[in-house]
């Protein structure tokens, strides 16, 4: 799926409006995984249907520098 920057706005306005009716905190987001479900078009606009669902296993933050990788010789 190819996304313009305006569908690119429109997913994460649904994604943010998801979140504030859940009421998650920045600190938890990375616990849960965002799924784009759909896009509709309603009355002259898009309308984007998400959905969120809480990871069973909660995911690492990353933390501290990367490890440098050695190149094959």
């Amino acid at each position: 799926m190819i996304f313009s920057l305006s569908d690119f706005f429109g997913y994460s306005m649904a994604v943010t409006s998801a979140c504030d009716y859940l009421k998650l905190s920045p600190e938890d987001f990375h616990n849960w995984e965002v799924r784009l479900d759909g896009v509709r078009f309603i009355s002259g606009s898009l309308s984007y249907d998400v959905s969120l669902r809480q990871l069973e296993k909660p995911a690492k933050r990353v933390q501290g520098k990367p490890k440098k990788q050695k190149r094959p010789i």
